[in-house]
């Protein structure tokens, strides 16, 4: 992974370079190798695709959020863990 600048980091992939941004105000935003949209997914070790979608995403990205926080009021140890709701968000 290399941050290639604010918000942005440029991941390689096998297939190419992919691209994972933020924006405090919208979230997360994935792109493919050509530029195209691509969207998280949950893996087991098997390779079995177990959830995937806006769902994962906002469920990322709300854990990501919550942990940040507890860092920044000095709750770094504290683990923040967030399900999957694929009832909570309209797509």
């Amino acid at each position: 992974m290399t941050l290639i600048g604010p918000g942005v980091t440029e991941v390689v992939t096998a297939s190419g370079k992919c691209e994972v941004s933020a924006v405090s105000h919208k979230g997360l935003a994935l792109k493919g190798p050509s530029g195209e949209p691509a969207t998280l997914a949950i893996v087991d070790a098997q390779g079995n695709i177990l959830d995937m979608g806006c769902d994962v995403e906002h469920a990322v990205w709300d854990t990501s959020i919550g942990s940040y926080r507890n860092f920044l009021r000095g709750r770094g140890a504290l683990r923040v863990v967030t399900p999957v709701d694929h009832q909570k968000f309209d797509h």
